[in-house]
């Protein structure tokens, strides 16, 4: 199909059809690279590797009128084989990774394609590949549904005794992460990760886990977690919580060790839960907890605090 006939397409199908195009150019026997071999670690094995020459080609077909900036700390760099996806906080070398806030002051990157706009800056001086676009999130997940166009298994991990488990729950599902184009269409990020289940956790019926997006679902140590339970990608549960039915729990939130989730209570995407705090029944959390706090409402308020005296008693205090 022309780039005239392509024109005319509808919207909604020209992702498609730029995407296969894409695929359809580049042949399938991957390329070897025997440097990154040791580097690989944990890292998801996409369907195949690409070069990072090969992505930013492939990038160009797929968003031909978006504009783009390419540096390069190595002249040689272009060359390499990019094994898979990263976060941007747990970077691995070879791999694919982005960041759209500003300036980075992470984990170091190293011989990786970061994803960015021009608004990045770091404090770090490794080798890298960058590649500067509007919508850092929309071309990271367009360049993902082609490195990982077979979503790979997803690895769930336990302690040396397997949790308790209820009937009917769902384990390792794709998160519910989409990106929306250009075109209004919404696109899925391809979520990679896993989910590591620590000793001693009991999880009753009908609780769905997702798997993580590029890194894990994490549920701590301990934890029992009641019927009708939703934990989206990314989150991590602190060890021994107690999580009562019916509590949602956004993607990427972070809940510290001993707290309290009482009955249907909802907890926005990536807020931070600190230690021991108790969140009340039917709460909605829009916003990140401190420490041995005792919430509740819509939106959720303090109103109290967990004391813990010398003496090893704990006491809830208003």
């Amino acid at each position: 199909m022309s780039g005239k006939e392509l024109e005319r397409v509808n919207p909604l199908e020209r992702e498609d059809l730029l995407r296969e195009r894409a695929i359809k150019t580049f042949k399938k026997s991957p390329h070897l690279d025997s440097r990154a071999e040791h580097y690989l670690g944990d890292v998801p094995k996409p369907t195949r590797w690409f070069t990072i020459r090969e992505l930013l080609d492939i990038r160009s077909r797929l968003e031909p009128d978006v504009p783009e900036v390419i540096r390069c700390g190595n002249k040689s760099l272009k060359n390499w084989t990019i094994r898979g996806a990263s976060p941007i906080w747990n970077p691995k070398v070879f791999t694919m990774v982005f960041h759209k806030d500003g300036l980075y002051k992470g984990k170091e990157t190293e011989h990786c394609l970061v994803i960015t706009n021009r608004e990045f800056k770091t404090i770090y001086k490794a080798v890298n590949c960058y590649l500067y676009v509007p919508n850092p999130h929309l071309t990271f997940i367009r360049l993902m549904q082609i490195l990982y166009a077979d979503i790979p298994p997803c690895p769930i991990r336990h302690g040396k005794t397997p949790p308790r488990l209820g009937s009917w729950n769902s384990f390792g599902g794709q998160g519910f992460g989409f990106a929306r184009t250009e075109e209004g269409k919404l696109l899925r990020f391809p979520h990679i990760g896993g989910i590591i289940i620590g000793e001693g956790v009991e999880i009753g019926s009908n609780v769905c886990i997702d798997r993580g997006a590029l890194g894990d679902t994490v549920i701590g140590v301990g934890t029992k977690i009641d019927n009708h339970v939703h934990i989206a990608h990314n989150v991590i549960v602190g060890k021994h919580c107690h999580i009562v039915a019916h509590t949602t729990i956004g993607g990427s939130t972070e809940i510290g060790d001993y707290c309290w989730i009482g009955m249907g209570a909802q907890i926005r995407n990536k807020v931070k839960i600190g230690t021991n705090v108790t969140i009340g029944m039917g709460a909605i959390v829009v916003s990140d907890v401190k420490d041995n706090a005792i919430v509740a409402g819509n939106p959720a308020k303090v109103i109290g605090k967990n004391v813990t005296w010398s003496d090893g008693r704990k006491q809830s205090v208003s």
